[in-house]
């Protein structure tokens, strides 16, 4: 499977006008499925330091919090 390093841009959502905002990262295309991670699969997100996310395609999701 050829791997290939993406660049995507972390954007800024939510209501401006009371400064209730927060980080959004979109990810989408081809390269995920490629990748494992087909659609309705479970994501489990680990951030073991600051500036580094890492996914894992999950079967059944953990209730370890979200939005």
């Amino acid at each position: 499977m050829k791997r290939k390093n993406r660049q995507l841009k972390v954007e800024e959502v939510g209501d401006f006008y009371n400064h209730n905002t927060w980080s959004f990262i979109r990810l989408r295309g081809k390269w995920l499925k490629n990748a494992g991670f087909v659609p309705n699969t479970h994501v489990q997100v680990e951030n073991p330091a600051p500036g580094i996310l890492v996914l894992h395609a999950v079967e059944k999701p953990t209730n370890q919090g979200g939005f």
